[in-house]
């Protein structure tokens, strides 16, 4: 998580993404896709967000599942 903020995520994102591993998976998503589509039509760079979130919710879920 931490390599991904440093390449990049505002701290309005990284905040998201830390609401959402600490709990409501599925709302934390829609929300960070909703802001990374907004970012994403104002300059290049949107797909380099839409991995990073779609490897870093298979790492959460990943460590969600080792927990259990």
């Amino acid at each position: 998580m931490y390599t991904f903020l440093r390449n990049g995520a505002t701290y309005l994102q990284s905040a998201f993404i830390t609401y959402f591993i600490a709990g409501s998976m599925a709302w934390g998503i829609a929300i960070y896709y909703t802001i990374g589509s907004l970012i994403g039509s104002q300059r290049v760079g949107h797909d380099r967000i839409i991995d990073s979130i779609g490897h870093q919710s298979r790492v959460s879920l990943n460590a969600k599942a080792n927990s259990i």
